[in-house]
Formats: C-alpha cells, structure tokens, sequence
C-alpha cells in the first residue's frame, strides 16, 4: 500500500533523506523499477507462479527487468546508457524492437537451462555489458552469476553405487564388546515386565543409563512398574520431565518469537546441569573422573541430562535472536556441564545437533565457533575446547579472514570437512542409542514351499492352474464370449483357496508362485480400476485417456469393454513386453469386480516433499470415493516438507494413536516419495520402541509406495554437493567485503550469517534435504526392522516428454545427467523406486525385498498422484496436455482390494 501511496512514499523517502542522500535516491529507482516491473506483469496476465513458468514468459520478465535497469538512476554514466538506445524519444517500436530482441535471447539461455545443460555465463555477461554498459556492481554481478550458474548446471554424473553388506550397528562386534555391561533396550523390557521384584542392581542400572534412553522409554518404566528404588524413581520422574520440557523446545526456538525462551530455560537448567552423584556420595562429594567407571566399555555421563536434550537447550541458545545476558549464561552452564563429563560426550552432544547430517553440522559448528560470549567476565577459547574433546583439529576464523594464513581458502568449506570427521566418529554413540533404545527382534525365516499335496498350499496351487487354463481358452473378440463366466468361477475359487492359505500363513504370499499370481491380480486391479473409471465418468478419465492415446473415447457408453481395456492397457504401461502380457493374461481381459462390501481397514496416508501434513489434500477425492464405496478410513500424518525421517515417523505415530482408533484395528500405510520413507521409519520405530509401541504394529496388514524415494535419490545427493559447493563459492565471495568494510560491519554480517546458518528453518531444511539423499536413507536401511508378514505393493513411473508438467522440465533433465539414463519419473529411478533397500544389503533389507509385490512401470510421472496441491504451477499447456490428471483411484483402490481379496484385509 505504501508502495503505490505516493504521499505515504514521498514521506518516507523524506525521512531517509534526512540520513542518506545516496540511499534515497537508490530507494527512488527502487520503486520506480518495482512498480514498471509490476505493470508488466499485470499487462502480461502474469499473476501466479503458474503464470511465470513458461520459458517465453520467463524471458520476458527478465528482459524488461534488463531494460529497466539500464534506465534507472542507479547507475552514474547516464550519458553512455542513453547511446545505446535508451533515449525516452525513442519511438515505442523501437523499444519494443529491442524488447523482442532480447527476449530472444534470453528465451535461447533459459532453455539451455531447462534442457539441463547449465546456464551460459559468458553469454549472460555480454547481454549485461551491452545493456549495462558501466555500473558499480560488476565484481558482484560476476560473483553472483558463478553461483547461479553452480546452483542451475548438473554435477558430474553420480558414480556407479555397489550394493554392500551392513549389520545392524548395535550387532557389530566391535561395538558390542563395548556395551557388555550395559543393558539393551530388550533385556529392560523383559525385566521390567517380568512378575518378580525388581532387584536393587537392575534399579540403580536403569537409572543410570536413563538420559540416553527416549521419553517413550522413560514413561513406559515408570508406568509400568511402581516399586522402583525410591531415590532412582525420583530421579527417573525428574529426567522424564526434563525430556518432555525438551521436546517441546525442540520444535519452537530462535527467532523474534521465542526470545523470551531464554528465561524460561534458566528457570531449570541449574538444576538440570548438575551431575548426578554415585550412590554413596553426598551432595558435595568431588565426582571421580568419568572414566574411572569403566575404563573397558563405553564410558557414560553421569548428568541428569542425556545428549540429546543438552543438544537441544544448546542449539535453543544459538539460535536465540537475542543474545544477551540470560542466553550466554545458559549457554556457559551447559558448555560447563559438558566439560564435566566424558571426552565423547561433547562428540554425542554435535551428533545429535545435526541428527548426522555433515551440512547441519557445518553450520551448528560455525555457530558454535562465534558464540557471543560479550556478557560473561571469563571467555572460553572454543576452538581449543572443541579440539581438547574431539580430538580433531578445528579450523580457526581468524585464519580465514582478510590477512589470515589460510585467506585465500573457505572457513565453510574447512568446518564442513570437520563436521565429516565427527560424524564419521560417532559411530559407537548410533550403535549405542540402538543398543539401549531399539529392541532387536529375532530374524524370521522365509516362507518355504511344502511337499504336502493335502495342504492348503496344494490345493491353492492346483486352483490357480485350473483358472488358467479355462481362461486361456476364453475367446475375448467376437460376438460370443465363450467359457467366460466359468472362468471367472474358477479364479473366484482360486481367490478363496489363497485366502485360506494366507489366514493359516501369514508370509504365503511370499513364495514366488503365490507373489506372481498376487502381483498379476494387482495389475488386473489396476487395468479394471482405470476402466471403471472411463465408463462411470469419474473426474476427467475419459479425456485424460483421449490424450493419452490419441483416439477419440469421449463416449464409453458404445465403446466395446476389451477394445477400452486394450487403450487403457497402452495408455498404462511403459514397456510394451509388459503391455503384451497383460493383453494375453486371461486374468486382465476377465475384469474380475471385487465383491460389494465395506472393509475393516484404516489407511494412515504419509505423503512426501509436497504436502500440508494433516491438512494435505493429495488424492482426496480417491479417498472419499474409497471410503463411500468401501468404508475405509483415511488418516493423514502431519507430516512436514523437508523434516527428517525420525520427525515425520513420529507424526506418523501420532496419527495412528490419536484418531479415535481402535488400537487392534488392522491398517496400513500408504506413502509417496519421501513418505515411503517416513512410513517404514515410524513402522521400525514400532518394531523396536517399547511394547505398547510394539503393540501398534500387530495389526500392520500391508504397504503401499508410490513412487518410492525409500533408497533416495540422485536430486537429494547431487543437491547436497551443489549446496555445499555454493557455500563455499559464496564464503569465498565474502571475502571481498573483508577488505572494503569496517571490521565492525565485517562482524556484524558474520553475526547475522550465523544466525540464519543456525536458524530453526535452516538447520530443519537441511536434516530434511539430507534424507532424500543416499547417504541420508542408509541408516534405515541397515538398522530398520520391518513386519516380514506384510505384503507391499508399489507403483513406479518413467515419465515421456508429451505428459512431462512444464514446472518438472527441468529437473527431469537434470536427473537425466546426472543418472545417466532416462528410465525416472523426474524424481527417482525406476531401479530406486521399489519396496526394498538396494544399495544396503541386511537381514531386514532382505525382509523388504521378500515382501515387496513388484509392478510394472508405467507411462506417468513423479507428481501423478498430485492435483490440488500443484494447482499454483499447473501451466496452460499442462492443462491442454493433461499432465496432472491421471486416474487417482488406481493409485489405492488396486492395493486395498488385492489384499481384501486374499483375505489379508477382512471385510465387514
């Protein structure tokens, strides 16, 4: 509103006058360039995001933001722009003459861009020089279109991955014989179920190992049992209420908001702090050295505070947007607290900072180094402290700055590979968190076929060979439908006798003659639910088919039913192997309808990078229709964008226990993307949490993932190297200001660095990136644990340019460069995209694999389940072509109704 006042505007740029001549006159352009930018748009129809994603509509913002720029007052040499070409005499067909020229030109580098081969520096310099021909920006203009072009080309492609063997981290030897006088989270659990008394020992045991342990452990002891030793259950009740202060703390720090957070803090961390005595000691007993009490295994603190909550008051501290007084106190009675304890325990402290991330790291180190310690009579040294307990040498700023011995080199770039090393030494504190806070469950076998021909395994067996070969003697063409409807009796059959083998073995569906008839009737489902669809009109089927096909379809009414499913079958499937098998399988031309009824089954639906959480609208027409026809129950997990996968398996866990749900009710999960991650780390967080935890996942009937990033993806880790090249060229950019600016400025940009590089936004964002990447997924991988009993279903895509949205252009052929192939959907590759671990081979991966369904690849792309959400980049071209209207019933109706249809889901 001030902007368009121009009496509110005159006044304000009187005011900054009365300050700054020279910044007046720079706020003047200012908004003079804003407002004939904004006129632009409005004459243009550029309104959304959509509006701006063409490349010609892109170009032509750019280019008249250029031409804009070349008539502002900003710049001092008037007299040389005016002779090329910018005179306000000129004629308008002579500025829209340049305007068209130049739009050209950049529409010429945007697809350059687009098409993934990066943006064309020297090109983009020539077209400023011209236009811009003298202005005082030229060491930043060339500075910041370096990083541009960083962050828009492709990395090197990604080198060939290896699948690689990997024990579960608390089962390797080397870190087991470490914790042999430290209870695992399995023999707690036992003890503190069993009837007996509970011994002295185990009391003053538990209690000791209690801040490493999770709020949800710490609750259930104290829940469970009541006859803890009386000073050990006061001290249990007081690290479950520090726990619980922390937890919410975790989710709301730094910024304007939470500065009062600081007062709050100090009101306990006195308290809090203080170590805990050995029993014997008085208060003011002196604390022998922490590795005194046990020089051979792992060497525990002894404070009321575990890592993980003095990592969170730590990072509160950092993050304060004011750093005062009561901050740096709080700040200095943890630092002291953490020098009193155990050498590793500040390793411990860092790792749970970053929730492994080396990026996080990087920028919790960078926050650490420069910790405003103006309010405190004794400073400390931290760099000297980080190396005396990390054992690691820690880069120093000062040798980075203007003058330094390192000044030519990025401080960024030395703290990240800092931030590597401490990561990579952590080892033994992952091991020891899985050790205490995962219970280990014993690996099952796999489903083996028997040699009984009186079994339910048999006679199944024998039903499904009788529906074949009936079916293939149907005749699908013609005027007479031959031995159809026998034939659709005999797979009936062979559904029931399936079912009763799956009701007396719950892993049958494992074996491989029963995975293949599971997985034809899956994409039986699929084919039926498309065409069912077309016929009944739901959404824009019908056109969508029409587009996909190039055939005219718009009435189903007279289309011929096999004919439609031939189109649906090509419009589908990728591979025309696979499209030849469906066409020739008598189990697809049948369009077997599952039987009318309601099903007891809720849905728990993660979705992944684009989502509203609870909020989320992604495939909600599918699930209403899902719950009219079948009765099932949708509940969305609040999950978040870019959270890590231990945040979002929580949401997931909140989901499933606070929806008014029966807590023996079956379900299952559906994820997409990242959620496919989200929803095996809350299923392994089940598996191995406390028994009212493990409880939840009895009634785990079966998965769903679309699209799967569950083994990550090239964005994710190729993303992770452009972040941290970018980094380190904008560091080095920085530089420049070192020698120019006053050391007060100097500190005060670093300052406010800091802070947004230690930001609540920044250091989430950055946890969340990391587990799209390879590195990011492989702890769930080697140390999830997963129901072997439960069937996956899964949906991959390779996406082709007539269907590609315009706003995935780009990183579809980005990805393209960096995998080195086109079989993707614009997000992950097809050999990523499955139900199992592939780059990480373990007991459990092996588990996934023996439960993962398969499917065949389909003709579609990443965002097909996507409609609503992605409404603000839905372009007209994409509107022409269809892009984001692909069936949504298939998506879920195939994977509910398979299992309903072998008894894995139980119908009302």
């Amino acid at each position: 509103q001030i902007l368009d006042d121009d009496d509110a505007m005159e006044r304000v740029l009187e005011t900054v006058g009365l300050f700054s001549n020279e910044t007046q006159l720079f706020l003047r352009g200012a908004r003079r360039f804003v407002r004939r930018i904004r006129d632009f748009l409005d004459q243009e129809g550029i309104s959304e995001v959509k509006d701006f994603i063409p490349a010609d509509r892109m170009a032509g913002v750019m280019a008249k933001s250029i031409l804009e720029l070349a008539q502002t007052a900003s710049f001092k040499n008037k007299t040389s722009l005016q002779s090329n070409g910018f005179r306000k005499k000129d004629s308008k067909s002579k500025k829209n003459k340049d305007f068209d020229l130049l739009r050209a030109k950049l529409h010429e580098i945007i697809l350059q861009v687009v098409e993934g081969k990066g943006l064309d520096i020297p090109r983009i310099k020539r077209i400023l020089s011209h236009y811009i021909p003298e202005h005082d920006y030229e060491f930043e203009v060339d500075r910041s279109l370096r990083i541009l072009g960083r962050v828009l080309a492709p990395t090197e492609p990604l080198a060939p991955m290896t699948p690689g063997r990997e024990a579960p981290l608390s089962e390797v030897p080397q870190y087991t014989a470490l914790f042999k006088d430290i209870p695992t989270a399995k023999e707690i659990y036992e003890v503190t179920q069993a009837t007996r008394p509970l011994s002295l020992a185990f009391s003053e045991k538990v209690t000791r190992v209690a801040p490493y342990l999770s709020l949800e452990q710490v609750s259930y002891l104290l829940d469970e049992r009541s006859d803890w030793h009386p000073p050990h259950r006061r001290i249990l009740q007081t690290i479950r209420e520090l726990k619980k202060r922390t937890r919410l703390i975790s989710e709301a720090y730094g910024g304007i908001a939470f500065a009062p957070q600081a007062w709050a803090i100090s009101f306990f961390i006195g308290d809090a702090t203080r170590i805990r005595q050995a029993e014997g000691q008085g208060h003011d007993a002196e604390r022998k050295a922490p590795e005194e009490f046990d020089k051979e295994g792992y060497v525990l603190g002894l404070g009321l505070l575990g890592p993980e909550e003095t990592a969170v008051l730590l990072q509160s501290g950092l993050a304060s947007y004011w750093q005062g007084r009561t901050p740096q106190i709080n700040g200095r009675l943890l630092i002291d607290y953490i020098r009193r304890q155990p050498k590793t325990f500040l390793g411990e402290v860092l790792v749970e900072m970053s929730a492994r991330c080396p990026r996080t790291l990087t920028n919790i180190l960078y926050a650490l180094l420069q910790w405003d310690q103006s309010n405190l009579i004794e400073h400390l040294d931290m760099e000297t402290f980080l190396e005396e307990r990390l054992e690691i040498s820690v880069p120093r700023l000062l040798d980075y700055l203007a003058g330094g011995r390192w000044a030519r080199e990025s401080h960024y770039e030395a703290v990240s590979k800092t931030a590597s090393r401490i990561i990579q030494k952590s080892e033994a504190y992952s091991a020891l968190k899985e050790h205490l806070q995962t219970h280990r469950h014993t690996i099952p076998q796999p489903a083996v076929e028997t040699e009984n021909e009186n079994s339910l395994e048999h006679e199944a067996r024998r039903a499904i060979e009788e529906a074949d070969r009936i079916g293939l003697k149907c005749n699908f063409s013609g005027k007479t439908r031959r031995n159809m409807k026998t034939a659709k009796q005999a797979y009936e059959n062979a559904f029931a006798k399936c079912s009763a083998f799956i009701k007396q073995d719950r892993s049958a569906f494992q074996l491989p003659w029963f995975k293949n008839f599971w997985k034809r009737n899956y994409e039986a489902l699929m084919v039926l639910s498309v065409v069912r669809n077309f016929q009944e009109k739901v959404d824009e089927v019908p056109r969508w088919l029409d587009k996909m096909v190039d055939k005219q379809l718009l009435d189903g009414s007279v289309l011929d039913e096999q004919t439609l499913l031939d189109r649906v079958i090509d419009a589908l499937y990728h591979f025309e192997k696979d499209r030849k098998q469906l066409k020739e399988d008598p189990l697809v031309r049948l369009l077997i309808d599952p039987p009318e009824g309601r099903y007891n089954f809720t849905i728990i639906s993660c979705m992944g990078v684009i989502t509203e959480g609870a909020k989320g609208v992604e495939l909600k027409d599918a699930y209403q229709r899902l719950f009219d026809k079948r009765g099932v129950r949708v509940i969305r997990a609040d999950t978040r964008t870019a959270r890590s996968l231990e945040f979002n398996a929580a949401r997931v866990e909140d989901a499933l226990t606070g929806a008014n749900r029966e807590p023996e009710a079956p379900w299952g999960y559906i994820g997409y993307s990242q959620g496919c991650a989200n929803g095996l780390q809350a299923e392994s967080r089940f598996m191995g949490g406390t028994p009212a935890q493990q409880k939840l996942v009895e009634s785990l009937r079966c998965r769903n993932l679309l699209f799967s990033a569950l083994n990550g993806s090239a964005h994710g880790t190729c993303g992770d190297m452009k972040f941290l090249r970018a980094m380190i060229d904008g560091d080095k950019f920085l530089k420049y200001y070192q020698a120019v600016l006053s050391r007060k400025a100097v500190e005060s940009a670093l300052r406010n660095i800091r802070l947004l590089l230690d930001s609540r936004l920044f250091i989430h964002s950055l946890g969340g990136i990391h587990s799209l990447s390879h590195q990011g997924v492989r702890p769930l991988a080697r140390d999830g644990q997963f129901r072997s009993d439960v069937p996956t279903t899964t949906m991959r895509g390779i996406v082709e340019q007539r269907f590609l949205p315009e706003s995935l252009e780009y990183l579809s052929n980005i990805l393209t460069k960096q995998v080195q192939s086109t079989d993707h959907d614009t997000q992950v590759t097809t050999w990523e995209a499955v139900g199992y671990p592939v780059w990480v081979r373990s007991p459990m991966a092996e588990i996934l694999e023996r439960c993962d369904i398969g499917c065949m690849v389909q003709r579609t792309h990443h965002w097909s389940p996507l409609l609503y959400t992605t409404d603000f980049v839905t372009t007209k071209r994409d509107l022409q072509q269809m892009v984001y209207h692909f069936p949504k019933d298939r998506h879920i109706f195939p994977w509910i109704e398979v299992n309903a249809r072998f008894g894995n889901i139980d119908r009302m």
